[in-house]
């Protein structure tokens, strides 16, 4: 499991470096999560976890 942490967090770094304005919240607004709600609660934690900043 923390291999698949580590991952993520290099995975979080590289998308940082790429769209540096990317935030979860910006993320949760895509209209693919409007009829989803606990999808978008389980991918807004686990991108937390990987280090994604909220706001």
């Amino acid at each position: 499991m923390n291999g698949d942490l580590e991952t993520a967090r290099w995975a979080a770094q590289k998308l940082m470096a790429a769209q540096p304005s990317f935030t979860i919240e910006r993320f949760r607004s895509l209209p693919v999560f409007d009829n989803t709600p606990e999808w978008a609660n389980q991918v807004a934690e686990d991108l937390k976890l990987a280090g994604l900043p909220g706001r």
